[in-house]
């Protein structure tokens, strides 16, 4: 019976002790996904923030090339820059979304560029991707 109640109080100790850390952990977790969703949003209004800032600059050169009739920089190399800028612009946009998964469509990636910047000078390409 003396053995007993020493045991009996180490037991309640160490569960007690166990409760604290379970709980301690479970809060601990509980901020860190707090933490990662916050972070999840601020990327993904960044990465929104970029794309925009990416089609304002594309517009802007378009202003450009329409108001300035007689411009020392000739049109074709202001809309040459135009189709860049959209096709990083796509780029991004892609990859923001496709960094969700374990895979990127590599093929997509590609006619979604030569559709961004072929098109528009007029030559006509055909792709042929295979996805393994």
């Amino acid at each position: 019976m003396t053995v007993v109640t020493p045991l009996a109080i180490i037991c309640f100790a160490l569960a007690s002790l166990a409760w604290m850390n379970v709980r301690t952990l479970r809060l601990a977790w509980q901020r860190e996904q707090e933490t990662a969703n916050h972070l999840k949003v601020a990327v993904q209004e960044s990465n929104h923030r970029i794309k925009n800032n990416l089609q304002v600059i594309g517009a802007l050169i378009d202003m450009q090339i329409q108001d300035v009739p007689g411009s020392s920089v000739p049109k074709t190399a202001l809309e040459d820059v135009v189709h860049q800028v959209r096709a990083v612009a796509a780029v991004h946009d892609f990859f923001s979304h496709e960094l969700r998964s374990d895979l990127i469509a590599g093929d997509q990636m590609l006619r979604r560029l030569v559709e961004l910047t072929a098109s528009p000078i007029g030559l006509q390409v055909e792709i042929e991707a295979r996805s393994d």
